[in-house]
């Protein structure tokens, strides 16, 4: 941050952080107290140079224009995350009769998605043929009632 005769201060920002909308965008929010003017200085980097319109300094507006840099980088990242989502609601809004294929977020391979799904029959069958032999594995307990686990207990009392 550099200050000028005119009171201009520039923010230099790295666009290997930051892109330019998002630069763009935390300047408009920024320019309530200040004209502003965005330039490039080089390939990697922008520059917003900041006049103040009224009674703020220079350092609380680029303190300002900072702080929105990080704001709006994390509502970047919220609406870039969300695309899909808002594309799926927008599609059922507008065409309520019209299904949208889901898109697939096993993050598994074909081979692996046979494998979970012969896995899972396997298991299913296992059951099945369980509880035709009337044969209830529950080495645990687990599915007995309280009263059924502590009914011949007889509790001590101090």
């Amino acid at each position: 941050m550099k200050s000028q005769k005119n009171k201009t201060v520039s923010v230099s920002v790295s666009l290997k952080d930051y892109n330019l909308d998002t630069i763009r965008y935390a300047a408009y929010a920024s320019s309530g107290a200040a004209h502003v003017f965005i330039r490039l200085d080089g390939p990697g980097a922008a520059v917003a140079d900041f006049t103040p319109a009224g009674a703020a300094t220079g350092k609380a507006i680029a303190a300002a224009f900072r702080a929105e840099l990080a704001d709006e980088k994390l509502r970047e990242a919220v609406t870039d995350n969300n695309r899909e989502l808002r594309e799926f609601l927008v599609m059922k809004a507008l065409a309520p009769g019209k299904k949208p294929e889901p898109a697939s977020d096993s993050c598994l391979t074909a081979e692996q998605e046979k494998e979970l799904e012969d896995l899972i029959a396997q298991v299913e069958s296992e059951i099945k043929k369980d509880a035709r032999s009337g044969r209830q594995r529950d080495p645990l307990g687990i599915t007995k009632t309280w009263e059924d686990k502590y009914a011949g207990k007889k509790t001590r009392r101090k």
